[in-house]
């Protein structure tokens, strides 16, 4: 220790009889003194950042299909894989052709109802009425060509090229053309025109055969199951001969042409996916797919403290499949700088940075925000151009005269 002090004492000495500056050993010295440290210099790029949320992928539609009623099944007209459009009959249960049969009485009881109601009220038959409209359209044109033949007789008599008689005989077949139709109104309204009571009872019946057609209907509708969309068959859990029974899953139906992924979003984020913004799909394979936010949730899922956001993704190519994993990314620009996590302390007033200022360290109080992965979001008490020191902050003391070096 001795001989280094007499070194650079003796050092020192030769600096001053030639009249030179700071010897070489002393900056030496003084450089051992210096903590070499990473520092980040804040630019635009630091304020753009990425937000990630993985989900879980499920088909546009997925239904579990099922009769409406029980009986044995009597056809399965799909399989594990079929494709299949909208409306298409997938199974049937025996009783469907009994159904049907009802249904097609109950059609043919509101036909007759409906024919009832007419002659009942009225004493007139649905034929009869039919021909007295045809009189009454046929009234109507020929109104409409006397009215158009008066017009042409007014100009010629008024120009002198038509006699007044005849004038006047056109008058009069446009006013008999006028009564014509005017009695073939009163006459067809005279049939339709019925006693209120009989006509309620009549209504009735209608309506008592209506609900008999509705009732037949179900029942058919009941014994089938039909596809509800077009899509993908991805289970058929039953077969012919075997018994069904109400609500119970026949046949697993999915839509793949279109796919969305279902994201669980913390409360703090939530904010920032909006309904029919661009963001970029990847899968646990590779995959990687452009979507669409179709749907956040205005309420909060108690059970998970969390909100709901389903993104559309197109699966044209087939490359998405339900139940897969996918990670949901959408760009994010901060008010303020997004800094690693290693650059920001948290001491007795808060948290803080430390920052290089002339080459000495300096201690700023921040208020932060998001936390993302390994990087946090410093919404104040930094500036574009700052050098913000990253790492091993905690051994720092503000006024440390530092050497810093640059990091990315």
């Amino acid at each position: 220790m001795l001989r280094t002090y007499s070194m650079v004492a003796l050092a020192a000495s030769m600096l001053l009889l030639s009249g030179c500056g700071a010897s070489e050993p002393e900056q030496l010295v003084r450089e051992e003194r210096q903590k070499v440290i990473s520092v980040l210099e804040l630019n635009e790029e630091h304020q753009q950042t990425t937000l990630s949320v993985a989900g879980f992928v499920e088909g546009r539609n997925e239904s579990a299909l099922s009769f409406g009623t029980s009986g044995t099944i009597t056809r399965v007209n799909v399989e594990k894989g079929t494709r299949v459009s909208e409306g298409q009959l997938l199974a049937e249960v025996e009783s469907v052709d009994l159904y049907a049969r009802a249904e097609q009485a109950a059609s043919a009881m509101v036909d007759l109802a409906q024919d009832n109601k007419v002659q009942r009220a009225t004493g007139e038959s649905v034929e009869n009425i039919e021909r007295q409209r045809i009189r009454v359209a046929e009234a109507e044109r020929d109104l409409e060509l006397a009215a158009a033949d008066l017009e042409r007789f007014e100009v010629l008599f008024e120009s002198g090229a038509l006699s007044k008689k005849d004038f006047e005989d056109q008058q009069s077949r446009y006013v008999r053309a006028e009564s014509a139709l005017e009695r073939e109104r009163i006459t067809l309204d005279g049939m339709l025109k019925g006693d209120p009571q009989l006509l309620a009872s009549v209504e009735s019946s209608v309506l008592s055969s209506y609900n008999t057609l509705a009732q037949a209907q179900r029942n058919v509708n009941a014994a089938q199951i039909r596809a509800p969309f077009s899509g993908v068959v991805a289970e058929v859990s039953k077969k012919v001969g075997e018994q069904a029974s109400p609500g119970t899953a026949i046949i697993h139906l999915v839509d793949l042409a279109e796919v969305k992924v279902v994201l669980q979003v913390d409360r703090d984020r939530i904010d920032y996916f909006r309904k029919g913004q661009q963001v970029e799909v990847q899968g646990e394979r590779g995959a990687v797919s452009k979507g669409t936010i179709a749907f956040v949730s205005p309420t909060l899922d108690t059970r998970s403290g969390k909100y709901t956001v389903e993104v559309r993704v197109s699966n044209q190519d087939g490359q998405w499949r339900s139940g897969m994993v996918a990670r949901v990314s959408l760009p994010h620009r901060s008010s303020g700088y997004w800094l690693p996590l290693s650059a920001v302390g948290l001491g007795s007033e808060g948290r803080y940075v430390m920052a290089v200022e002339e080459g000495k360290t300096v201690r700023r109080s921040v208020t932060v925000g998001l936390l993302i992965d390994d990087r946090i979001e410093v919404l104040s008490g930094v500036d574009k151009d700052d050098w913000i020191i990253t790492a091993g902050i905690a051994f720092l003391t503000e006024g440390e005269e530092v050497e810093p070096r640059f990091v990315d």
